[in-house]
């Protein structure tokens, strides 16, 4: 992984270089030389990120980062390495997103019971 794929995730989530240090477990200089190659979270990162910006946009994800959810902010969950929290996360942007399509056009989308399944399935309960 390179310093590009390091900004792409620091832009997406609007992080900053403190942040993004901290995720990824590195120094400063780490990033800028890109020797990024050991840092398994970051492709994955990348990919669960872009997806759900490709749904939200980018500035929503920006701003949902640093705001408190179910679980708590997932910036934290980020910061304290806490990944699976962090897609407990992603899957309720992604249900929210799936409530609002289903507002906007209710045809062949599911019922409040097995929202509330599949959602209580996916979300894990704050320690």
């Amino acid at each position: 992984m390179t310093s590009t794929a390091a900004a792409v995730l620091m832009d997406r989530l609007g992080l900053t270089e403190d942040e993004l240090c901290a995720v990824l477990g590195v120094d400063p200089l780490t990033v800028i030389a890109g020797d990024l190659d050991d840092k398994p979270q970051l492709p994955i990162l990348l990919a669960l990120t872009g997806e759900a910006a490709e749904r939200v946009g980018e500035d929503v994800l920006r701003r949902w980062l640093r705001a408190a959810g179910p679980g708590g902010r997932p910036l934290d969950h980020l910061l304290a390495s806490d990944y699976g929290a962090f897609e407990d996360d992603l899957d309720a942007i992604r249900m929210e997103r799936r409530l609002e399509e289903a507002a906007a056009d209710p045809s062949g989308t599911m019922s409040w019971e097995e929202y509330k399944a599949e959602r209580a399935g996916r979300l894990r309960t704050p320690a």
